[in-house]
């Protein structure tokens, strides 16, 4: 989505209310999401000399990868954001964007990668307890283990008694 902030009169206040598509942006197939499925915006815009207020509000949804079983799982988000924007480098505007057009999706898709959880577990999925070649353990479980087992680049350390 791009901002053109010639369309603008300085000091008056604009509102957007609009459904943005990200079918296309493409997300690493290891990522914990997918894609975004559905992104409604509201925008509330005041543009003045240097800094540009836009007060954005999102709702929608986006696919995630399960943190257990790997499957798609639908995950709500909700977004309320100030952000302001300013073409001189030295305000103390949140972004700087030299151009009187930018694009707001790569903060949209921030934003929305932001409010999303970061370990996504489906309903009902259950953490696998290991297989051949591998074991899971509880965080509990693994700090218990490393204190037992220690590192053995320091084994020889052990020895030597020092006061």
């Amino acid at each position: 989505m791009k901002i053109d902030l010639r369309n603008y009169e300085i000091g008056k206040h604009y509102s957007l209310d609009l459904d943005l598509d990200f079918t296309n942006h493409k997300f690493s197939n290891n990522y914990r999401i997918r894609r975004i499925n559905t992104c409604h915006v509201i925008l509330d815009i005041v543009v003045f000399e240097y800094i540009t207020n836009i007060n954005l509000k999102m709702r929608g949804e986006v696919v995630g990868a399960c943190s257990y079983t790997n499957e798609d799982v639908l995950v709500p988000y909700k977004v309320n954001e100030n952000m302001s924007f300013s073409s001189d480098p030295d305000s103390t505007a949140d972004y700087y964007e030299p151009n009187d057009v930018f694009d707001l999706d790569p903060y949209i898709i921030a934003l929305i990668d932001s409010s999303v959880p970061l370990n996504i577990v489906k309903k009902g999925a259950k953490l696998p307890k290991g297989n051949e070649g591998y074991q899971v353990f509880s965080e509990e479980e693994y700090l218990k283990q490393k204190k037992q087992k220690g590192d053995s680049r320091w084994a020889a350390l052990d020895d030597l008694d020092i006061d």
